[in-house]
């Protein structure tokens, strides 16, 4: 029953605006279920509607391609059924389809138009989670990855970026092994790679193929942006494109804010936002690797200025402890805030309090208690260590003012950052 010649009818992708009229399959109540799953299993079904009861019938709308298919073969099986032209005012619409749904079935079309598409394959590589950036929406690197999809024309990749409100698509790949992180980002649709992401109120602008940028910090953005920092300086040492850099001077409102970056593509986003954010007046951004720097005076490196040191770097930011000791103030000394990923072991032993744990008095009941020993355990070899880094002709003081858990890196690692108070013993 071939009867596609009789009356055009909408296409899957509406280009035949000006069609009222749905072809549909007239089948009894009890049959309409066992109908349905045939036809969708044949990709058959309409997109745009649902099964509708009509008097006695159901009504199943049929998309434009399926009428191409010899229906009596596919329903050889099935008692009683005919076709029949339904005004689309009197079909239900389909319920609103998820942007996953949205992909299957557009990439089922493109295969129907394109003879050998392997919609199979295509389909099993389509994105399960993406990111959105304002109009740029963000795939992660294990979609999209076939040499298929490159043969696609590009009206398909405005009309995927259609289903997320979007005009940009970037897909990412394996992160560049430059010492930087810097993305590897395909721009597969638009001819911009900046985006602006806004957290508490603060503009962050950067480029997606040669910038990162972390949601899993927020937790810890927030605390900062709930300091006091009105008089004070500050040393972040690890400043990026300004991911602590800003809450300080934006929402704590630094006095000034030292911002050390090695990367120059971090470089370019950090100065743009401050300048968007309107407090560039209020930083002085130090450019390359705190390692090398020449502390000789405050003019060209902060050393001996900081109330507060910011060491934002995970795994660990040992290599820059010597920095963050250097740049505090030799007089009455500051607050570090150690971001550290804690690798926890199956640890029953006791840890190196003198007396209440720090972790328990922060974490009591929350945390078990091989995780406590090596979160306390892993505290105490920090302090140990940066106390190395003071200088030597005075006694100091390092207490624990702060302990705070930021996110779950990985499996049994915890990214925590270390509050310490580090002051002149008094002589």
């Amino acid at each position: 029953m071939n009867i596609y010649k009789r009356k055009k009818m909408i296409h899957e992708n509406n280009i035949e605006d000006n069609i009222v009229s749905i072809c549909c399959l007239m089948v009894e109540k009890k049959n309409a279920k066992s109908v349905k799953n045939i036809c969708d299993k044949e990709n058959l079904l309409h997109k745009d509607f649902r099964l509708t009861q009509i008097k006695n019938l159901v009504a199943i709308p049929l998309s434009f391609e399926s009428t191409l298919i010899n229906i009596n073969d596919l329903l050889k099986d099935t008692s009683s059924f005919h076709m029949q032209f339904v005004d689309n005012n009197t079909l239900l619409k389909s319920k609103i389809k998820n942007p996953s749904e949205q992909l299957v079935e557009l990439c089922y079309q493109y295969s129907l138009k394109l003879d050998g598409l392997p919609f199979d394959e295509l389909k099993k590589n389509l994105p399960k989670r993406w990111e959105i950036h304002g109009n740029l929406i963000l795939f992660p690197d294990h979609s999209f990855s076939l040499k298929t999809w490159e043969i696609l024309p590009q009206d398909f990749w405005i009309r995927v970026a259609k289903v997320f409100n979007a005009e940009r698509i970037a897909i990412k790949s394996k992160i560049i092994g430059d010492g930087f992180r810097t993305p590897n980002v395909i721009l597969r649709l638009g001819n911009d790679s900046w985006v602006e992401h806004i957290d508490n109120g603060i503009k962050y602008a950067y480029d997606v193929r040669l910038n990162m940028f972390s949601k899993g910090n927020i937790t810890e953005k927030l605390r900062i942006s709930s300091f006091n920092c009105e008089n004070e300086v500050v040393v972040d040492l690890f400043a990026g494109i300004g991911y602590f850099t800003l809450p300080y001077l934006v929402k704590a409102r630094a006095h000034t804010v030292y911002a050390c970056e090695w990367n120059p593509n971090a470089i370019i986003a950090l100065k743009r936002n401050l300048e968007i954010n309107g407090v560039n007046d209020r930083c002085i951004v130090i450019e390359g690797d705190n390692r090398k720097f020449v502390f000789i005076s405050s003019k060209n490196a902060p050393r001996n200025v900081a109330d507060r040191v910011n060491l934002g770097l995970i795994p660990t930011s040992q290599m820059s402890w010597k920095a963050a000791c250097d740049a505090l103030k030799i007089d009455s000394g500051g607050v570090l805030h150690v971001h550290e990923n804690v690798t926890c072991k199956d640890d029953t032993s006791i840890c190196s309090c003198s007396n209440l744990c720090l972790v328990y008095l922060k974490y009591n009941g929350q945390v078990n208690n091989s995780k406590r020993i090596s979160w306390c355990t892993h505290l105490h070899y920090c302090m140990s260590e940066i106390r190395k880094f003071l200088p030597s002709m005075f006694s100091w003081n390092i207490s624990v003012s702060h302990i705070e858990y930021v996110k779950s890196y990985a499996p049994h690692v915890d990214h925590l950052v270390f509050d310490l108070l580090v002051s002149r013993k008094s002589s």
